[in-house]
């Protein structure tokens, strides 16, 4: 599926403009945001900017959390969302390219990741999108001969949203693969990109790049197109005439395949370090070549170097304490790119046991006859590196009905705090502590207690050093005392002003019915004025006003940046106070949202656009004319909504900012959607306009049949396959390109059908409705409470053997000898089996994509074959490399037709 391309141009003398920075934390995640993530991380793994075995652990991870928020387990999705955020972070530019990184936790968040461009003065700078959301910043010398390929993402180089693929003329360049590594003399098969502006087809008009040069002019560059008829395949080639960056992600054949030594640890030095981690460890062996990630203790250093193929030195984190293996090094696997016509494909029928993209070499007391490594306790003078929170309440309990906070303990890390006496807040103690460890303690703040303090921690080694990060300071707990106006609209956009107090020294943010404003300010520590959101029809009216104060928290120091801190006390510590006020707490002012006299107005349709007609009038029609959300406020009572001058024949009235309503049929054309209560009708407004769209129909497909492989020109001809955003699917599957040629045909190009798709469906084309914006009064509002049947956004045409009456297309097994695409990993073990105690891989069998592989009769590495294969499909073999094996080899299939053919 084509999605849109964007360009963007860069100020040339900006050498940062954002750095990546910590995980951003998914207030409260969402289905949607969890299925972008999903589909994010299968194309980075597929371009290489995530190796395949971090992929599947965060697939699994975005799987258990979409389940947990379907099922209302907001707690654990929030566990295991964290747990995502924590990987990400920890294989940020070692697993996980650095930009393909950002995406994932800016898009976990629901979120637009931060953009990065990192050039030198006098450089100018292109950055263009990507598909799946992985972003490019492109640089080349000036002068240099530039043509359209494939993508790729440089550590650190960020922007979102995605777009097509390109091929590359020959180039000689510097650049960076998607792990950060340097990469020269990049050939004709090097995958880069540069973009197009959005289209299905090409021309010279439609490749167009846009820079800055040395005087901060934009220049246009002339771009001509060689080849190609379409924005997957096209060649177009041109001169840049400032320098400016370029990201590479591979110049490997998707044929090829590379033996490597396993890695080995035959010594770690020193044997023990501090279980407060900053030990400087160095791990001696062989086989560290590669992407590696060690761990020490269970997890990954702060910082480490592969110093050579048998060296890698390292700067230990806090380790955690219930790991099992002493020191760890996993050496990742690399993938070739899927090859175009898999791009759509979901590929997850895999042999037992699965191929794997990465080996391990552990070392430690469980693996006998390997060297040992023993975080222990140091005797040194305790020392403070962060505080969570590093603010609390200046009293220990609630002294308004409106307070609602507890005076929880803070966690204090560092390190030396074994056998710690006292926890002292400025000269007081603490009156109650735990020492959870060496390097972790919890600690109540001492109250009535004013101003900002130093923590300090007392041991029998001595008393921790005052330093800017052991400050705490009090803060004053929220209090609403009034809230005025006492009542306003239901519909939102009501001015209120809190009073109260502690309203400053913070991050507070106030709810109304459950709601957070649209806007507020805090005007004084003692006055709040908001302007109030639609309220939530789900919320319990026990609570009118609600603010929350949010407690700020020192940084994690370097050293627990990547250890995993879940070993909390109970109650946990709390990071906000919170001040509630309405009728469920005794003693408090009260808000009430009311129905406000005044004509009915419409704000905003869900969907804005719906079928002509109500109901199928030919076999491969699939809609329903269902209702349409209408938005506003003053609905109650309605006696109709009219579309035109037409009564909606039916509707219900959620509330008095919600209506469901069913277009009349037939209709045509873009009509007024108007609300009619006793009061009277909503006027005419450009947002209430709905229009009725036809809905696809399929009555031919040609040819009726093509390979399995995909590649496949296919032509669907019938109706309405224009005036909406389409997605056509042929074998279940999205196609490598399509073009919407008029309202009676398409071209597509057929990916490799989807193996699990059920086959009563062959070709299949989806219109998306389009919807308005939501209005500013309902941005904050969740509206989950719909009717059923529900509304729909989508209306399609289905055609194949399961649809009488409805044209067919058939994937068959294409004569043609086979040809190979792709290896997953394309490396492999020189060896069968482990042949040192730290050795923990096998030879498994590897996944080769491509056509043509029904009847192999051997997988060749080299002249080499494999003592075992099996044959999935037409499209995918898994192999067993043979070994001992050594140095680079192609792999081929060989079937009764002939064998796969090789580049050099």
């Amino acid at each position: 599926m084509l999605q849109r391309i964007a360009w963007f141009a860069v100020p040339i003398f900006v050498l940062a403009l954002t750095v990546p920075g910590a995980p951003i934390a998914a207030a409260a995640p969402t289905l949607p945001q969890m299925e972008t993530v999903s589909r994010e991380i299968d194309v980075a793994a597929a371009a290489g900017a995530i190796s395949s075995g971090v992929a599947k652990s965060l697939k699994v991870k975005i799987v258990s959390a979409a389940e947990a928020v379907a099922k209302g387990d907001v707690s654990r999705a929030d566990r295991v969302v964290d747990a995502f955020l924590q990987e990400v972070d920890a294989q940020d530019g070692r697993g996980i390219a650095a930009s393909a990184a950002e995406l994932l936790t800016a898009s976990v968040a629901g979120e637009a990741p931060r953009t990065v461009v990192s050039v030198s003065p006098g450089h100018a700078a292109l950055i263009t999108t990507e598909i799946g959301g992985s972003p490019v910043v492109l640089a080349l010398p000036s002068g240099t001969p530039v043509a359209w390929i494939r993508f790729g993402s440089a550590g650190g180089a960020t922007v979102a949203q995605p777009s097509g693929t390109r091929r590359l003329v020959s180039l000689d360049i510097n650049a960076f693969d998607s792990f950060g590594r340097s990469v020269t003399g990049l050939g004709a098969n090097a995958q880069i990109s540069i973009g197009f502006d959005a289209a299905t087809s090409v021309d010279a008009l439609s490749a167009r790049i846009s820079t800055l040069d040395a005087s901060a002019k934009v220049e246009r560059l002339v771009t001509t197109v060689t080849g190609g008829a379409d924005a997957m395949t096209a060649t177009a080639s041109t001169t840049h005439f400032s320098p400016f960056v370029l990201d590479a992600l591979t110049t490997t054949p998707p044929w090829r395949f590379t033996y490597a030594a396993p890695a080995t640890i035959t010594a770690i030095t020193p044997s023990t370090g501090s279980i407060c981690g900053n030990t400087t460890v160095v791990l001696t062996g062989s086989g560290f070549s590669g992407n590696l990630i060690p761990e020490a203790g269970g997890i990954v250093p702060q910082s480490f170097t592969v110093d050579s193929d048998t060296r890698i030195t390292m700067l230990t984190s806090a380790p955690d304490l219930n790991g099992a293996d002493s020191v760890a090094v996993s050496r990742f696997l690399t993938v070739t790119a899927l090859a175009p016509e898999f791009a759509n494909t979901r590929i997850d029928f895999d042999p037992s046991p699965l191929y794997r993209t990465s080996w391990n070499a552990i070392a430690g007391v469980d693996r006998p006859g390997t060297p040992t490594y023993t975080p222990t306790l140091q005797t040194v003078l305790p020392r403070i590196t962060g505080l969570t929170p590093n603010q609390g309440p200046t009293i220990g309990a609630p002294v308004h009905a409106s307070q609602d906070f507890t005076n929880a303990p803070i966690r204090v890390t560092g390190c030396g705090f074994t056998g710690a006496t006292a926890v002292l807040f400025g000269a007081t103690a603490s009156p109650s502590f735990t020492v959870q460890n060496d390097a972790m303690i919890f600690a109540t703040p001492p109250t009535p207690g004013s101003g900002s303090l130093d923590v300090r921690v007392v041991t029998a080694v001595g008393t921790s050093g005052i330093i800017p990060i052991d400050r705490f300071t009090y803060v004053k707990p929220p209090t609403i005392a009034a809230i005025t106006p006492s009542i306003g609209s239901v519909c939102g956009n009501t001015t209120v002003v809190l009073t109260g107090s502690g309203f400053s020294g913070g991050t507070v943010i106030p709810e109304v019915n459950g709601v957070a404003a649209q806007t507020f300010t805090v005007d004084s520590d003692t006055q709040i004025t908001l302007l109030t959101s639609v309220g939530d029809p789900a919320t319990v009216g026990n609570v009118d006003v609600g603010l929350t104060k949010f407690l700020t928290s020192t940084a994690l120091a370097p050293e627990f940046a990547n250890t995993r801190i879940d070993s909390d006390p109970s109650p946990l510590f709390r990071t906000s106070m919170n001040a509630l006020a309405g009728p469920g707490i005794p003693g408090t002012a009260t808000y009430t949202a009311v129905v406000q006299s005044g004509g009915p107005r419409v704000s905003g349709l869900t969907p804005n656009q719906g079928p002509t007609i109500g109901a199928p009038a030919h076999p491969s029609q699939d809609f329903t004319n269902a209702p349409i959300r209408i938005t506003g406020c003053g609905f109650t009572g309605a006696t109709a909504v009219l579309f035109s001058a037409t009564p909606s024949p039916t509707f219900t009235v959620q509330s008095d900012a919600i209506i469901f309503a069913t277009p009349p049929t037939p209709g045509s054309g873009s009509v007024d959607v108007r609300v009619v209560t006793p009061v009277g009708t909503s006027g005419i407004i450009p947002i209430d306009r709905f229009t009725y769209v036809a809905p696809p129909t399929i009555t031919g497909i040609t040819p009726s049949a093509g390979s399995i492989c995909g590649n496949t020109t296919v032509v669907v001809t019938g109706s309405g396959l224009s005036g909406g955003n389409l997605i056509p699917e042929a074998g279940g599957v999205v196609p490598q390109r399509f073009t919407v040629d008029s309202d009676t045909q398409m071209t597509i190009l057929t990916s490799v059908g989807d193996p699990a798709a059920v086959g009563n469906v062959d070709i299949s084309v989806s219109k998306f409705f389009t919807s308005t914006a939501l209005a500013p009064e309902f941005a904050n509002t969740r509206i989950d409470s719909d009717p059923s049947p529900l509304y729909r956004t989508v209306m399609n045409a289905l055609a194949g053997p399961g649809i009488p009456g409805t044209a067919t297309y058939t994937a068959v097994v294409q004569s043609g000898g086979p040809r190979v695409s792709g290896l997953t990993p394309n490396q492999g073990p020189a060896i069968g089996a482990p042949a040192h105690p730290s050795q923990d891989f096998t030879n498994a069998p590897i996944r080769i994509t491509g056509c043509g592989f029904t009847g192999a009769t051997a997988v060749l590495f080299g002249a080499i074959p494999s003592l075992s294969f099996s044959v999935q499909d037409d499209t995918i073999v898994f192999a067993t490399p043979p070994t001992p094996g050594i140095g680079t080899v192609d792999v081929r299939a060989v079937t009764p037709v002939g064998i796969s053919s090789i580049i050099p």
